[in-house]
């Protein structure tokens, strides 16, 4: 059932198979091509597979909000696993390693102890209006009703593109003159009260010929080396030899006591 969950929006869950077309059609006009589209090391977990593996196995985890016209504006994902709450064993593969290990953890019936923030995605039409803060709260308390004791998330640090050959580890150190985190996505987390355990240098890793990154991304790849790309955190790694491309993206693991 919708429910409201802000006077603007109705929240729905993909339960409901339109719900989960319509977070299909939202990544796919949001994200950058190349993460759809090129090859993970666990297809599960990237592009259309990812939100086909999360509705298939938590529907009623996932959800949009919705406008007063009825269009999904919001698609937020996340999963239960179960983990001892050793931060310290959190893996540097993030995201990849987080579906994989939620989906293990079903599979072998355990109870789920902890949720991972995966995916919070605004219309570009939409962004800049603090939705990102009501979905994450929102995700939040559904993880805290479940009796869930933390909430991981493999932040991807939004403003990282601009700093693309700056290792994340020293990027995660930058603050405002206010002492709050300078990269906006993270300063979200940390206002809701999450805090930085350390980097995920391999969050995402993903494959392809060099001619399919050249379209993905509308580049000139005609020569081996790193190749700095737009709304890319790291350059990606082109060898022309091996006909293949791989970009390593590193991301941030935060996490929301409950």
């Amino acid at each position: 059932m919708p429910t409201r969950t802000h006077e603007e929006f109705t929240l729905r869950t993909a339960d409901d198979p339109d719900v989960a077309r319509a977070m299909r059609a939202l990544v796919a006009r949001t994200w950058p091509r190349y993460l759809a589209a090129a090859g993970p090391a666990d297809p599960m977990t990237q592009g259309a597979y990812f939100l086909d593996t999360l509705c298939a196995r938590w529907p009623a985890l996932q959800f949009v909000l919705e406008d007063e016209h009825g269009e999904a504006v919001v698609s937020c994902n996340w999963a239960p696993m179960a983990h001892s709450g050793n931060t310290a064993t959190l893996p540097a593969e993030g995201w990849d390693w987080a579906i994989a290990h939620a989906s293990r953890c079903q599979d072998a019936g355990l109870a789920p102890t902890h949720g991972c923030a995966l995916a919070i995605t605004i219309a570009p039409e939409h962004q800049g209006r603090g939705l990102a803060y009501v979905a994450l709260k929102h995700m939040r308390q559904l993880a805290s009703d479940m009796g869930l004791r933390a909430l991981y998330a493999p932040v991807r640090p939004n403003h990282k593109e601009r700093f693309p050959t700056l290792p994340i580890g020293k990027y995660i150190e930058m603050r405002r003159p206010d002492g709050l985190l300078q990269d906006p996505w993270m300063r979200v987390h940390e206002r809701l009260g999450a805090h930085i355990v350390g980097a995920c240098e391999r969050s995402m890793c993903l494959g392809g010929r060099p001619d399919e990154w050249a379209d993905w991304c509308d580049a000139d790849l005609s020569t081996s080396g790193p190749h700095v790309l737009p709304r890319m955190l790291s350059p990606l790694e082109v060898d022309l030899d091996a006909d293949w491309a791989v970009y390593v993206e590193p991301n941030v693991w935060m996490v929301h006591p409950l």
